[in-house]
């Protein structure tokens, strides 16, 4: 069970969805079908976990998946992209970039956040 989550569609039209498991683990499943029933890729992007919340993901111009995700012991926004289109080699190196904290909104819809502030 996944304690939180987040989806987009890749240049294939198949779904890549991040995701926290139970364990505090970032994992990304690549679907092999639209309804992801059979032949999903996954990986575990922070094995041993690395407690966080509010994922994200979005697709490349290059097809790779950029994944965020608010790291709630350091309080800062962490940013990867994958090394392929699973992302099953798990993110390029370095991975989970800090980006601070003091400009992203958490809670915030596109219409209601302030000026510079990036939505997570």
């Amino acid at each position: 069970m996944a304690q939180a989550s987040a989806l987009a569609l890749g240049p294939d039209g198949l779904p890549v969805i991040v995701y926290f498991d139970t364990s505090n683990n970032l994992k990304v499943a690549k679907c092999a079908n639209a309804a992801c029933a059979a032949g999903t890729t996954t990986t575990a992007l922070t094995p041993g976990g690395m407690p966080g919340g509010f994922p994200s993901v979005a697709i490349g111009a290059d097809g790779f998946p950029v994944i965020a995700f608010y790291d709630v012991i350091d309080g800062d926004l962490r940013v990867a992209k994958c090394a392929n289109a699973a992302c099953s080699a798990g993110p390029r190196s370095p991975p989970w970039t800090r980006q601070g904290t003091s400009l992203v909104c958490l809670h915030c819809d596109r219409g209601r956040r302030p000026p510079g502030h990036r939505l997570l």
